[in-house]
């Protein structure tokens, strides 16, 4: 496993809602009925909506009733360009007033039948580690979007 590549993705899945809100190239995709729920579709990416070549780009199925993501359609440009998947937000939990999916199932054209994997949170713990601690040397630039 590539800890380097999967463990801020795990992250950016978790984080989601709120970073893809930087997209600024925005489309509405339609309607989709995903298990048996109705969802209002939209197309996010930088820049163009159009294929790219190195950004990655999403369809976000959101719940129409609730307003809240049901499932994410992806490219993963960074691996390799014909690598798509889809994560599905599932069980929302609210942790401290932050409303979290706990269970997140991963499909990948990598497999023919079932899961790649799935995500899982299966507890929340606020600021258990400083903030000194995860960044030790403070001269290294911040990430940020960048994986």
């Amino acid at each position: 496993m590539n800890t380097k590549f999967w463990l801020p993705t795990y992250q950016y899945f978790i984080e989601f809602p709120a970073r893809i809100q930087q997209a600024d190239a925005l489309a509405f995709a339609g309607e989709k009925d995903i298990d048996g729920i109705l969802c209002q579709g939209v197309l996010a990416s930088w820049g163009t909506t159009a294929v790219q070549r190195h950004i990655d780009q999403y369809l976000i199925w959101i719940n129409s009733e609730t307003k809240r993501i049901e499932k994410v359609e992806y490219t993963i440009r960074e691996m390799y360009n014909f690598i798509k998947g889809a994560a599905y937000y599932r069980n929302y939990k609210n942790f401290d007033g932050i409303l979290l999916p706990t269970k997140m199932p991963v499909e990948s054209n990598l497999v023919k039948n079932g899961l790649l994997h799935e995500m899982r949170i299966l507890d929340m713990k606020w600021n258990v580690v400083s903030q000194e601690e995860l960044r030790p040397d403070s001269s290294l630039t911040i990430m940020g979007d960048e994986k």
